[in-house]
């Protein structure tokens, strides 16, 4: 009994996990699994599984596995294949992480763009200084999302790879990924 109740335990937490690391409120996430066909299931219905008031069904459970791009067993925190699932999880960590990594970045390059723009620069010496700096921050930062994007491409697609997924050709890859 307490096995199970530490499986449905991980199985919550990471639910909340893979929702709020893609920045999805429990309504947007209750959504997506209606558009995928998963009816019943409402911003409620997310906030009761996430609190344990409410369990989940095989095909909830494998809805929220599909959507969030990763197994049952690993949404469950099951690891049943050794080196392949530490090689997935590694994966979807890199690829999570980098995700977490561009939403930052964009959200810098924005702001330090705006005040940019807002600087009155007629109003003190030596403005162009930093506006040129400025510019320049902008501009690693915006190459710096690209890069992001395309290390998220990729990783996904060998995480697909891995999982026994349909393959991309390594063409193929390299066009997701922006070379």
């Amino acid at each position: 009994m307490a096995r199970e109740a530490a499986v449905e335990a991980r199985f919550r937490e990471r639910i909340k996990r893979e929702r709020e690391q893609r920045g999805w409120s429990q309504a947007a996430l209750a959504e997506k699994l209606k558009g995928n066909g998963l009816k019943g299931f409402y911003a409620t219905t997310v906030a009761k599984v996430e609190s344990g008031e409410r369990a989940v069904r095989i095909d909830e459970a494998a809805a929220l596995a599909d959507l969030f791009d990763m197994s049952v067993d690993a949404l469950m925190g099951r690891n049943p294949g050794g080196q392949t699932s530490e090689l997935s999880f590694q994966l979807r960590t890199l690829r999570d992480t980098a995700r977490q990594s561009c939403q930052a970045v964009s959200s810098s390059s924005e702001v330090i763009r705006e005040l940019l723009d807002d600087l009155p620069v007629e109003e003190f010496e030596h403005s162009d200084l930093l506006t040129i700096a400025g510019r320049k921050a902008w501009e690693r930062l915006h190459d710096a999302y690209g890069e992001l994007l395309t290390l998220v491409d990729v990783s996904h697609e060998l995480l697909r790879r891995q999982q026994g997924r349909p393959e991309m050709t390594n063409e193929e890859l390299l066009e997701v990924g922006g070379e």
